[in-house]
């Protein structure tokens, strides 16, 4: 589960399920949106003939929380982002990059 950051306004709703399936639209994921009680949504599940990393490219590249498993966490999460955000292009790849070989350790 991804959330967005308080302060970046984000409407879309996509799900993608092994880069090949896509559901867009104006889905919400509320109790009358699902059982359809005075609530309509519209979306279309898109079915791709082969797998495509750019729609979960698109989803992974939007500021989000992902670590919600407590208040420090995702507090920590939000600071992270942050300080990316301010990064030139040069920075954030070298930041990238050590990240990167963090997580292979």
């Amino acid at each position: 589960m991804r959330l967005n950051l308080p302060n970046i306004h984000l409407h879309t709703k996509i799900v993608v399920v092994d880069l090949a399936k896509i559901l867009i639209g104006s889905h919400n994921w509320s109790e009358g949106a699902l059982t359809g009680k005075g609530v309509y949504e519209s979306s279309a599940l898109l079915v791709l003939p082969e797998q495509d990393i750019r729609f979960a490219d698109y989803i992974l590249s939007r500021q989000t929380i992902s670590e919600m498993r407590s208040k420090d966490t995702w507090q920590s999460e939000i600071a992270l982002l942050r300080h990316v955000a301010v990064m030139s292009s040069i920075e954030r790849a070298a930041f990238d990059r050590e990240r990167e070989a963090q997580v292979r350790q």
